[in-house]
């Protein structure tokens, strides 16, 4: 079986992202669609009625009171019902 190679060296655009629920901050890499003629920002993505959740890679999930981390992981498919506040912190 072939391994599927990393987003990143595709050359893909994202954007480095932060993503509060009522307990959790959960920060990480959105990738970006291609191909479709235009810029996407993370407001577009919030708004596509067609996807429930929103991939993101290089995850860090840590609590909003005490601010621990309490999971990092490669990949992770967040619902946007339990999404309080997005924010986008850069682009490349």
């Amino acid at each position: 079986m072939d391994q599927i190679e990393p987003w990143e060296k595709k050359g893909l655009p994202f954007i480095q992202a932060e993503f509060w629920t009522d307990r959790y901050r959960i920060t990480g890499k959105v990738y970006m669609p291609v191909g479709v003629g235009r810029t996407w920002r993370l407001s577009d993505i919030m708004n596509k009625t067609d996807r429930s959740f929103i991939p993101v890679t290089d995850v860090t999930i840590m609590t909003l009171d005490t601010k621990e981390a309490v999971w990092q992981g490669n990949f992770l498919a967040l619902h946007k019902v339990f999404i309080v506040m997005a924010t986008s912190q850069d682009q490349n």
